[in-house]
């Protein structure tokens, strides 16, 4: 049997219906995904795998559907409590963890919602487009990280379509990367009522439609093979994957154990005031109201309700502390924080989040979560606040700058970032090290770095580190996270982290070598506390020893020649003295003391914007501009040398 999750067993306890709204059996509501991931602590979310686990041998359920893995690319999007991160390296870890949790009970997980699953709202029919650096960088690492090393033993396909054709029955996600390139064996299952051509699907990697419907489609599978539009061998498959999945889960069979109003309410009101008044300080609960969140829907605003925040501001003037307690399942507007002395994010706790709060305001326990996505001031600042949710094609105009990518690039405030997070101890930095200096793209790189804690009470620490391209020749994010560790320290203790850097820390996905590629170059590595708080940085090169071979063409600019060896050697064979000192004395006045040509203030301007409007010139109308110095029939065969030179020296040496 499958059953609902991520969060909690949702086994109905009668008839079961399709949209799961019969009553459940009693469970554990565990924390939300947007909750246990600003923990940054796989340990523990593999505990809380654990013991969903235990709950589903209980009441004998093979597979959990979860975890939710999407990005989160917009605060609005209705699911986003469902989900991890903006981040595909954090979420791709906590989804990792979570699963290995899971199944080491012998309860399998279905890995959702593949893929590019970013918005509620027309959910069923609108195609995200997305470029294909995008796609793998974004959307897919997550996915990639999670079925690689943790092997969920399903998949769940997204009701949306990528790139003009359904996620369900979709050629390049599920054959050419999902079964073909990261080598999935598991079974690939639609979210419920997500197929649309069962047909078409089986042979790309798909395997189960959920819910079942009737024979009629069962029917239709069995007629596509008889008039050949289906291979038997392909259905096979499908079939083998599902008889594996149900011959797990009997294997590994246990014995387990056994507010939405808008408007200000003034009588409610003036009592919460006369009570704090009579108290020494205030706690406040205060957040999304039951229905503002959900599946199926998105938010259509990040503020929270008007009579809260009306409420907190006339709390502040009894002059007592006003602790705000803030339960949401992502990110809100936080211009009411005038109001308050303190805020604490509990995001959706869980059901034992009153005694965690308990514990974190008396000071039993110190609070040591970080966020995992940023708080932005306002929608506004969001990276796809114009265009978000579209109705038919979602365009992911974006690219790679979602979140704290995308605030960081364009110097925008924020209200909280990324990987940020308060204690009530501190911590200090020191003593960086980087292994090797230079690397080749083949090798690993530790890093190391000394965290001390130098407050008064014993705490955790999350330390980030990130990877940033210098001089990047596409355009890349400032920089991305790349390692986190997560330790606790008494007061005074000093412990060294370590982080291991290889290939894919420093590369971006190359849509033209159809793979991931870090070019030869310096790249800043940054330790810190958050994605903004940065307490150590160096710098490490980088040698690749991937040869891309981009052909040149006379279309080609100067820049990019200049920016390729090869033909920098080889244009200046062929260029020599073409523009020997072309009339290097008419935008000068005279000569200098040195009997050199001199140049007026005007005319080295001149020069200066020529150089400059030349770098960005294709070759060939430089060449045509040259006036006859450098003749076009001299390009052609510039540009053919350039590329056959370069077109060698990718070829392997004979042995």
């Amino acid at each position: 049997m499958v059953t609902d999750g991520p969060h909690g067993l949702r086994k109905q306890s009668g008839e079961s219906d399709m949209l799961g709204i019969n009553d459940s059996v009693p469970a554990t509501c565990f924390p939300s995904a947007a909750c246990v991931c600003n923990s940054w602590d796989e340990e523990l979310i593999g505990r809380i795998g654990k013991a969903l686990g235990e709950e589903c041998q209980a009441e004998e359920v093979g597979v959990l559907l979860g975890p939710g893995n999407n990005i989160k690319r917009s605060p609005l999007c209705g699911r986003n409590f469902e989900y991890f991160s903006e981040d595909p390296y954090l979420a791709g870890h906590m989804a990792k963890s979570h699963i290995n949790g899971v199944q080491s009970m012998g309860v399998g997980t279905s890995l959702k919602h593949f893929a590019v699953n970013n918005q509620e709202n027309y959910r069923m029919s609108v195609d995200a487009v997305v470029d294909e650096r995008t796609l793998r960088e974004i959307y897919l690492a997550a996915f990639e990280t999670a079925v690689k090393e943790a092997k969920p033993w399903t998949i769940m396909g997204a009701y949306n379509k990528v790139n003009g054709s359904f996620c369900c029955e979709n050629h390049h996600l599920l054959h050419e990367i999902l079964r073909d390139e990261w080598g999935y064996e598991g079974v690939v299952m639609s979210d419920w009522g997500a197929v649309n051509d069962h047909v078409s699907g089986i042979p790309e990697g798909f395997d189960l439609r959920m819910p079942y419907l009737s024979e009629a489609k069962i029917d239709e599978i069995v007629r596509a093979v008889e008039e050949g539009r289906l291979a038997e061998e392909d259905l096979d498959k499908a079939v083998e994957r599902v008889l594996t999945l149900v011959k797990k889960c009997v294997e590994n069979r246990r014995e387990g154990f056994s507010l939405t109003a808008e408007d200000v309410d003034p009588a409610m009101e003036a009592d919460a005031v006369a009570a704090v008044k009579e108290a020494d300080r205030a706690v406040v609960c205060i957040g999304l109201p039951d229905g503002w969140e959900s599946e199926g829907y998105d938010r259509t605003k990040m503020d929270i309700p008007a009579n809260q925040i009306h409420l907190l501001k006339e709390l502040s003037r009894t002059g007592r502390p006003v602790i705000a307690v803030l339960f949401c399942g992502a990110p809100v507007t936080t211009g009411w924080t005038e109001y308050v002395d303190a805020l604490l994010v509990p995001y959706t706790g869980g059901q034992a989040v009153a005694q965690a709060l308990t514990d974190v305001l008396c000071g039993t326990v110190n609070p040591c979560g970080k966020l995992s996505e940023t708080w932005p001031l306002k929608m506004s600042d969001t990276p796809c606040s114009l265009t978000y949710p579209q109705k038919k094609k979602a365009v992911y105009e974006e690219g790679v700058f979602v979140g704290y990518r995308y605030y960081e690039k364009k110097q925008m405030p924020v209200a909280f970032p990324f990987g940020f997070g308060l204690s009530y101890t501190e911590f200090s930095y020191g003593n960086l090290q980087i292994g090797k200096d230079p690397v080749k793209d083949t090798e690993t790189v530790k890093v190391r770095a000394d965290v001390t804690n130098i407050g008064k009470v014993p705490g955790k620490e999350i330390i980030q580190l990130y990877v940033g391209e210098k001089d990047a020749p596409v355009p890349r994010p400032v920089k991305e996270l790349k390692g986190f560790r997560k330790i606790s320290l008494e007061p005074g203790e000093t412990r060294t982290v370590e982080f291991t850097l290889d290939k894919r820390s420093f590369a971006y996905y190359d849509e033209e070598i159809h793979d991931w590629y870090a070019p030869t170059g310096s790249y800043e590595i940054s330790v810190g506390a958050s994605s903004t708080d940065i307490r150590l940085s160096g710098e490490i090169q980088v040698v690749s020893t991937v040869q891309k071979n981009d052909e040149l063409t006379v279309y080609s600019s100067l820049e990019e020649i200049l920016a390729d060896p090869v033909a920098v050697q080889i244009m200046g064979a062929a260029m020599g003295g073409a523009f020997g000192g072309a009339q290097g004395a008419e935008a000068g006045e005279g000569k200098a003391e040195d009997g050199q040509p001199a140049q007026s203030p005007a005319g080295a301007t001149a020069a200066a914007e020529g150089a400059a409007m030349a770098m960005t010139m294709p070759m060939i109308k430089i060449a045509g501009m040259s006036g006859g110095a450098f003749p076009e029939e001299a390009v052609y065969q510039m540009i053919g040398a350039i590329n056959a030179a370069k077109k060698n020296a990718s070829q392997p040496a004979d042995k």
